[in-house]
């Protein structure tokens, strides 16, 4: 019953901020400045127009219009067949990086020699900044060859997702077995 209730406590906490985020866009969007100015001593940006800052109603009945003219699929297909691409990639991240990081995990919970070489080198990765590794591996794409294999392109985002979730798996699985 706990459980349910944390549910709906925090599904009725979500909807509600997200009908305040409408309220607040809709509100400045009726009775913003038209140039600007001050609000309780804090600047305000102009109102904008419809173009840029269109009703949220506007917004949602778009989603039924033709992706470019002459389409046969609406925005909403073309929205959710990128989020779907998007979830595969995180997912074959996801699973690569829990899988190597229980893997080198196990490895190192059981030889201690491992662990003391592995280990710094683990940590080691992770000072790297992904904004810097991210160019390196997207190159990758479509231009790696290693014998028979082709690097493609879509792999290069789930290397990365597997850069992310690799390190956190390894540590925590490497605690919990010691």
């Amino acid at each position: 019953m706990k459980f349910v209730r944390r549910i709906a406590y925090r599904t009725s906490m979500f909807l509600l901020t997200l009908v305040l985020l409408v309220g607040i866009w809709e509100l400045y969007k009726a009775t913003g400045p038209q140039d600007g100015g001050i609000i309780f001593g804090a600047r305000v940006l102009p109102r904008a127009n419809d173009t840029a800052m269109p009703h949220v109603s506007t917004m949602f009945s778009r989603y039924g219009r033709p992706e470019v003219r002459g389409s046969d699929k609406e925005i909403w297909q073309v929205v959710l067949s990128g989020a779907w691409f998007s979830l595969r990639l995180s997912l074959v991240g996801f699973f690569l990086g829990t899988t190597i990081g229980v893997g080198l995990a196990v490895l190192m919970a059981r030889f201690t020699t491992v662990r003391r070489g592995l280990l710094p080198y683990l940590v080691m990765s992770q000072t790297v900044p992904l904004i810097a590794l991210a160019p390196l591996v997207v190159s990758w794409g479509g231009k790696l060859e290693i014998g028979s294999f082709v690097w493609p392109r879509w792999l290069s985002a789930s290397i990365l997702g597997t850069f992310l979730a690799f390190f956190p798996v390894a540590v925590g699985t490497l605690r919990g077995l010691t």
